[in-house]
């Protein structure tokens, strides 16, 4: 129980100094990031792999005083738990000039849903201007209907002129 917490110790106060020194000791750099497609997927790949370097790594933790054996269960479990936290960081990486493309892509699908939405609203238009001219039609319709089927009102003047 003393060397886990002797290993915790030692291993949360290094951890780090070992990823500056990592970094310092890589001949890439992971932090840099290009719109380059074949410099992203080497970005990709470098991620996928954590910028832990086991050599550095090694020596340090047995500079510490860490047995060889332990010294490499503890590089391996650091690597493994960074790949565990990377590969889903690393699955959702995208490019800039495959943001650009998404973003072209929905700027014309906007385009192309706002000439969609002007072609609705323009045969809306028409479709009420044939409305209210069907109303008007059927309103003279109505007028002249009630005209020819009711019967002529005869002039009250002249009936009370025959009467008389």
């Amino acid at each position: 129980m003393g060397f886990v917490k002797r290993v915790t110790e030692l291993g949360l106060k290094s951890v780090s100094e070992l990823r500056v020194a990592n970094a310092a000791a890589s001949p890439k750099s992971y932090r840099s990031f290009s719109s380059n497609s074949s410099t992203t997927n080497r970005l990709k790949d470098e991620l996928i792999s954590p910028p832990l370097h086991n050599l550095p790594a090694v020596r340090k933790l047995e500079a510490l005083g860490i047995p060889s054996e332990h010294v490499r269960a503890i590089t391996s479990a650091m690597t493994r738990a960074l790949d565990e936290n990377y590969n889903p960081i690393v699955q959702n990486l995208v490019t800039n000039s495959e943001m650009q493309n998404i973003l072209k892509a929905l700027e014309a699908n906007s385009r192309e849903l706002k000439f969609e939405l002007q072609g609705y609203q323009e045969e809306l238009h028409q479709l009420q201007l044939e409305v209210e001219k069907l109303q008007k039609n059927s309103e003279i319709m109505r007028c002249k209907i009630t005209n020819a089927a009711a019967p002529p009102h005869p002039d009250l003047n002249l009936e009370r002129e025959k009467q008389q």
